[in-house]
């Protein structure tokens, strides 16, 4: 019992680093979850008859349910474990972190965890739980909304308790994209998640729609809110970029979705044409022309699996399958990949190399003058390349495999990507509202994720650049200087 009392923070050294190079890029929506279908739920002990990887029999758990009376010193202990859990969540990724990791970091035993939980997988699945019914009952509180000063002062409110909330609940916000597309771990109920969603973004829809938003789809404008509002608080919540306070960076997004909502005097950017070439379409191959001295056989794995970690998560997917896909047997899969973490690690340096070439360019463009229709052509490349790589950078979340990858190269790729932002956000005449670190921070999470398809538009490149162009030019790109 001492021993739990005196548990307190862990000192993860270089960590803190990885942590930020997985996150940086995107973090996928909940909208992505099509279907109840692609996750897999059981929050119960595993039966003795199933086994580990290694071969070894698995323990059933005998943990009490999460609303099972266990005594006020039982329910701090089991407060405790959760707390624990997600600092170890947040650090080392939930594939990262195992029972003894937690059972370590409290100082007390494998036994006295399964006490009171059945699994890691019921720890999340119940932080999970807690944060979907505190940010229900928060968006259910947002204010009328509108283009005035109080319509403003609502926002700047709502934006302020969401950073409470996210900092409350960062090892479900940090983690969720890398667990739940995969059907591997049972991480909560699937139709509830699928509901709080839909409500959070009908919620939300409903007080734009009242309040007039300008030339967007309210359910548009929805995701525009969340997606900026999430990615700016995890860079706030990372200390990353030199991001002002809670206080500071709730004022400077209010004051930038307002004007991406309610733009003065209702103009708007005119999307230029694009410059006579159609919408790019997924190249058939993850791989270019300078890619020729690879095999058409490891051209072929490499396609198979960037599409497979996509459609199923990194960790959802075995070499068994990836031979399968690319219509080769295991032993000369073998020959090619020794494992899997190989095929990732081939991968992303692909992505990495093409995310460094266009971070360039969008430099180049911002140096001479931000021309809207080689942006929009910028853009829209942008677009197709994130989506070809979800899931490869999908995997960068997870705390195991960005230890596997290393961080130097993923690094010089998001830097790469902060550059070409500040270069755009130099060529601006912000307003006084508006700090250049937001607003660099803000240009980030639009690129990383607004690339994203949409449950409620349409999902091709074309529509998703148009958007982002829209999005930027209301909220900065039109006040570059003359």
């Amino acid at each position: 019992k001492e021993a739990f009392k005196q548990a307190g923070a862990t000192q993860f050294g270089s960590a803190d680093q990885r942590r930020e190079l997985r996150e940086v890029l995107r973090l996928p929506s909940h909208a992505e979850v099509h279907s109840a279908e692609r996750w897999t739920i059981e929050l119960m002990p595993e039966s003795p008859s199933r086994n580990r990887r290694d071969g070894t029999v698995r323990r059933p758990g005998y943990a009490a349910s999460a609303d099972s009376p266990v005594g006020r010193r039982g329910a701090k202990t089991r407060a405790l474990i959760k707390s624990t859990a997600a600092t170890l969540f947040t650090t080392n990724g939930f594939h990262g972190t195992s029972i003894d990791d937690i059972a370590r970091s409290l100082g007390g035993s494998r036994a006295t965890v399964y006490q009171y939980f059945a699994n890691k997988d019921q720890i999340y699945a119940e932080m999970v739980g807690d944060c979907q019914q505190a940010v229900l009952d928060h968006v259910h509180g947002l204010g009328p909304l509108g283009p005035d000063d109080a319509g403003l002062e609502a926002l700047r409110r709502w934006l302020r308790g969401w950073s409470d909330i996210y900092d409350s609940y960062a090892a479900v916000f940090l983690e969720f994209p890398a667990i739940g597309a995969l059907d591997s771990v049972r991480v909560g109920d699937p139709a509830r998640i699928l509901t709080v969603v839909k409500e959070v973004h009908e919620v939300i829809a409903d007080r734009l729609a009242r309040a007039g938003v300008v030339g967007m789809d309210p359910l548009v404008a929805s995701a525009v809110l969340t997606r900026i509002a999430h990615m700016v608080n995890l860079y706030r919540y990372r200390g990353m970029f030199d991001m002002p306070d809670r206080d500071a960076t709730a004022a400077a997004v209010a004051a930038t979705l307002q004007r991406i909502f309610f733009p003065e005097g209702g103009s708007d950017v005119d999307v230029p044409p694009r410059s006579g070439e159609p919408t790019p379409a997924p190249p058939a191959t993850v791989l270019t022309a300078t890619d020729a001295r690879r095999s058409p056989v490891r051209e072929d794995v490499l396609t198979v699996s960037s599409a497979l970690f996509a459609e199923r998560g990194y960790h959802g997917v075995g070499m068994e399958e990836i031979a399968a896909a690319a219509g080769i047997s295991r032993a000369t899969l073998y020959r090619h990949f020794n494992s899997k973490a190989r095929i990732l690690a081939e991968l992303t340096d692909v992505a990495i190399d093409r995310t460094r070439e266009l971070a360039l360019e969008l430099t180049a463009i911002a140096d001479n003058g931000l021309d809207t229709g080689r942006l929009h052509d910028w853009i829209l490349r942008f677009v197709v390349l994130h989506r070809r790589f979800h899931g490869v950078t999908r995997a960068w979340f997870d705390g195991a495999v960005i230890e596997e990858l290393g961080e130097t190269n993923i690094l010089r790729s998001i830097n790469a990507l902060r550059d070409a932002a500040d270069a755009v956000v130099a060529q601006l005449d912000l307003p006084d509202d508006t700090d250049p670190i937001i607003a660099t921070g803000v240009v980030l999470a639009v690129l990383g994720r607004m690339t994203e398809p949409l449950e409620w538009a349409p999902d091709d490149p074309e529509y998703a650049a148009e958007l982002i162009l829209r999005i930027l030019w209301r909220c900065l790109l039109r006040f570059q200087r003359t």
